[in-house]
């Protein structure tokens, strides 16, 4: 499988996982909001609704070994906390993309949690495991629920959705 085929599939597990779980999404890939590049946009309501934004980063794994880079790991992590902060939505993901041929637990410690909770208290940023096995199908998986931000975001997505063609959406 080519690096482009294991981050379509990724993202589109994660599409997936946004279809399930939204109302009438409009779902972009490869998005820029906001002036931040996000590999999964979703703006639910069919584009009147809650922003979600997912970035999606390639675990690491030690090549000799086969174990996890589990500091590469969390500086990922940390590295996308820190982009998407300030970033303008109600909900934001990371997830960690694997090809299921190690150990995919999920190890991030309690100071990388801690770091995904907004200065104020409201919000925090959500985390997700995203399996990418070439004989089955890409899934994406909950481990740390996102709380809600608080964003002010309606005239952002209002343009965003009058001049961008959603890659994927659900009509009432």
């Amino acid at each position: 499988m080519t690096e482009e085929q294991f981050v379509g599939r990724a993202q589109n597990a994660i599409l997936a996982f946004f279809e399930l779980r939204l109302a009438f999404p409009k779902i972009y890939l490869d998005a820029e909001w906001a002036g931040i590049r996000v590999d999964v946009l979703a703006i639910e309501r069919d584009g009147l609704g809650d922003v979600h934004l997912a970035r999606l980063y390639k675990r690491q794994y030690f090549s000799d070994s086969g174990l996890l880079n589990i500091v590469s790991e969390a500086q990922d992590a940390v590295a996308f906390i820190d982009e998407y902060a300030s970033a303008p939505a109600q909900f934001k993901y990371i997830a960690a993309v694997d090809d299921g041929s190690h150990d995919s637990r999920f190890p991030y410690s309690g100071a990388v949690m801690e770091k995904a909770l907004s200065a104020d208290g409201f919000g925090r940023i959500g985390f997700l495991r995203v399996d990418v096995i070439p004989d089955r199908e890409a899934r994406a998986e909950l481990i740390s629920k996102p709380e809600r931000f608080r964003a002010r975001v309606n005239q952002l997505a209002d343009d965003y959705v009058g001049h961008h063609t959603a890659d994927w959406e659900l009509r009432a």
